[in-house]
């Protein structure tokens, strides 16, 4: 069973005249997953996962990727920026936030013309075990201090600023998302 999950959406609305010649990109990452953890692979066979064995099976599946950390905070800075995470000192959930001096995949689409939305655990924000960036960036010299991080300081992380147009952010028990159900 998976513990944590990050399900990362990129759709392509088509915003521009080559519209119909843009493919749709669809991207899902997950935390926390082994190879035997899709039923495509089929490792064990108590593992139904039927919808996503159906996109693999009808669409691509990459059979050859590999995250570059193993906590999901800096893998999932390392598949959104393209690079390792090492190079912008984020290769612990401590050494968060994802500096704003990144780049994201959803820049680099919303740049190309694309609509794009992400979906799920974002977690590259300033957070509680955010030590070091609070003591920089506020002056903070207890670590009890960082549940404290103003909002405003937050949001520049969230994925609205890191080249999202809709977004359904969340973990645990607190969501931040942009559109309703009924698609408003």
């Amino acid at each position: 069973m998976l513990k944590y999950a990050l399900i990362l959406l990129l759709l392509s609305v088509g915003c521009s005249a080559n519209a119909a010649n843009k493919p749709n990109v669809i991207v899902i990452f997950t935390d926390d997953q082994g190879y035997a953890d899709l039923g495509i692979n089929r490792q064990v066979r108590d593992v139904k996962t039927p919808n996503l064995d159906r996109m693999a099976h009808d669409g691509v599946l990459c059979t050859a990727g590999y995250v570059t950390a193993p906590q999901c905070s800096p893998s999932r800075a390392g598949m959104l920026t393209g690079r390792y995470q090492q190079r912008f000192n984020f290769d612990r959930i401590s050494k968060g936030p994802l500096p704003l001096s990144e780049r994201t995949l959803g820049d680099h689409m919303r740049n190309a013309g694309y609509s794009t939305g992400f979906v799920g655990k974002w977690h590259l924000e300033p957070n509680i075990s955010t030590y070091k960036w609070a003591e920089e960036e506020l002056g903070y010299t207890d670590r009890s201090q960082t549940s404290q991080i103003p909002f405003e300081k937050i949001l520049p992380y969230y994925p609205q600023n890191r080249g999202f147009d809709e977004y359904f952010k969340g973990e645990l028990s607190r969501y931040w998302i942009n559109y309703g159900l009924d698609g408003e």
